[in-house]
């Protein structure tokens, strides 16, 4: 598998494929399965999603190829492409690191450190 780039339209596309609720709950239960991967029917009981709606999502994972296909004993096997999910969140450590910091700015107080400031008034 050719690697896929890390640019701001595929990281786009690849943040929005998992805005999609059933679609991280997929990447969970695939990830979770490790690389033995998990046919369609077990991803549905994992999930408790249908089978039409894992079908729908998993088309759209694996247009993206977050998720690849093999066939095992005539068997379709569903199973998260561990190497580009790496990929997008190393780059995303790598560009926002543990935290997003904007140069000059002075982040506001958690409600926690607000609380024990008043508290010691």
């Amino acid at each position: 598998m050719t690697p896929t780039p890390m640019d701001e339209k595929h990281i786009a596309r690849y943040l929005g494929a998992l805005s999609i609720e059933e679609r991280v709950q997929i990447l969970l239960s695939l990830l979770e399965a490790g690389s033995d991967g998990l046919q369609m029917l077990d991803i549905a009981a994992n999930t408790e999603l249908g089978v039409a709606a894992v079908s729908k999502q998993i088309e759209a994972l694996t247009g993206l190829e977050l998720v690849v296909i093999r066939s095992i004993d005539n068997n379709k096997m569903y199973i998260a492409n561990l190497e580009l999910i790496d990929n997008l969140f190393e780059w995303m450590y790598q560009q926002f690191g543990p935290g997003f910091k904007i140069p000059g700015h002075v982040p506001h107080p958690s409600a926690g450190d607000a609380v024990t400031t008043q508290a010691q008034s």
